[in-house]
């Protein structure tokens, strides 16, 4: 699923992530982390070949046509050069030329055919047609590929739950939809005397020819502990982010399938897991990367960064010594950084690409690895600090760049062996 629903609200800052905390009970909603010396993987056995690359597309919003970004969510369409980009606060689906050039657009704010509530993600199909979740999978709308609307769907509705609790689900295949429960950050949290709640249920439920829904069934579990973190202040209300060290499972969706991301095994180690909406695991790799120790340094940025950022609408009585305890306290810091950071992105090519801690000036150190692959080397990939990566084909990386104005701007980046680069 797309990043505008995710719980972890994190904002970059000199190329650390900070925490950025919200008060309140904060949905789980679906959706939607270098050493430049020489050419060595850190994947331990094997040397793995280092890619850079190089600047060539960047576009930003349309306003003469009625096309804004305000938080933009791209995915390519490689068969045809053309690049999507959704954007759930406005509502909108725009369909651009590699080079920027727009070509079409649609949707709006509202609940009839072809409009938006909040969109969260798309798929697009090898024929070119493509369809738009919103609201984690309360409807589904398919569009033909020159953009004209085809059907609205109804997905998954209030009268289905598992455990008293909501879900939200992804695109369905053959009536089987994977999704997650809609609990609260106070349930994960374990506020009011509930224990945490550590164990997060990835779940299948289909719905029959006749839109009868079966009894939704976890097929996998996932360890969610030292994923949230909670800020105490002084009037006793707490306030929710994520845990910037964090080694929380994490996981995508797409249709029909499911890749989940294990941080836990040891220190460096990453496990892949891809799960059929039937609950067969079709695919699972293990990875190994050079452990890297969380330091006092790392722990003493990350919390005076986060200082600064609170501290302007910090709540009465929360002073910034105060405001630097309380951040402290809810710090979780594992001995080591977990081997990658947030959730993995999954490709139009194909492939698996893996965020890491590895740093080196402004460079940041990716992994990728091919789908269906158990021994191939996975490729390290050094990207801008500033790039955040949302989708990528055999030849470019695509992302978003924010401005000094805190504008958004679509970035497609060509893919270069580092010895052409």
């Amino acid at each position: 699923m797309a990043d505008p629903g995710r719980l972890p609200c994190s904002r970059f800052s000199h190329g650390r992530p900070v925490t950025v905390f919200r008060r309140g009970a904060l949905p789980l909603v679906l959706l939607q982390s270098v050493a430049c010396a020489g050419d060595q993987s850190s994947t331990g056995e094997h040397p793995s070949t280092t890619w850079i690359t190089e600047a060539e597309h960047q576009f930003g919003d349309a306003p003469e046509r009625g096309v804004f970004f305000s938080r933009p969510y791209v995915r390519s369409d490689p068969t045809r050069n053309r690049v999507f980009v959704l954007d759930a606060v406005n509502s909108q689906v725009s369909a651009w030329t590699d080079r920027g050039s727009l070509l079409f657009a649609v949707g709006r704010r509202g609940e009839g055919p072809g409009e938006f509530g909040f969109p969260q993600d798309m798929f697009i199909d090898a024929d070119g047609s493509f369809a738009v979740l919103d609201n984690s999978g309360v409807r589904f709308t398919y569009y033909a590929a020159n953009g004209q609307l085809i059907e609205t769907e109804s997905g998954m509705n209030n009268a289905v739950s598992y455990q008293g609790l909501g879900l939200a689900v992804t695109f369905p295949l053959d009536g089987t939809y994977l999704g997650v429960v809609r609990a609260n950050a106070d349930l994960e949290a374990g506020i009011d005397g509930l224990p945490p709640f550590v164990r997060q249920p990835l779940l299948s439920v289909r719905r029959s020819g006749t839109g009868q829904w079966e009894i939704p069934r976890p097929v996998l579990w996932l360890d969610v502990s030292n994923r949230i973190r909670v800020l105490k202040h002084p009037d006793g209300n707490p306030s929710y982010g994520s845990q910037p060290f964090g080694d929380a499972d994490q996981f995508r969706l797409e249709r029909g399938a499911a890749v989940v991301m294990r941080l836990k095994e040891a220190p460096g180690a990453v496990e892949l897991v891809e799960v059929s909406g039937e609950g067969d695991t079709v695919w699972h790799r293990r990875l190994s990367f050079e452990p890297r120790r969380l330091t006092s340094g790392m722990v003493e940025q990350e919390i005076e960064e986060a200082v600064d950022i609170l501290a302007p609408d910090a709540p009465q009585g929360m002073s910034r010594p105060v405001l630097r305890d309380a951040l402290s306290e809810s710090l979780y810091r594992p001995q080591y950084l977990p081997a990658a950071e947030g959730p993995p992105v999954l490709t139009a090519s194909g492939e698996v690409w893996l965020k890491t801690y590895e740093v080196s000036d402004t460079l940041r150190t990716h992994y990728v690895v091919r789908r269906g692959e158990s021994d191939e080397v996975p490729r390290r990939l050094l990207l801008p600090e500033w790039f955040r990566v949302r989708d990528a084909t055999a030849t470019h990386v695509w992302g978003v760049w924010w401005d000094a104005m805190d504008r958004p701007h679509v970035v497609g980046r060509r893919l270069v062996p580092l010895n052409e680069g």
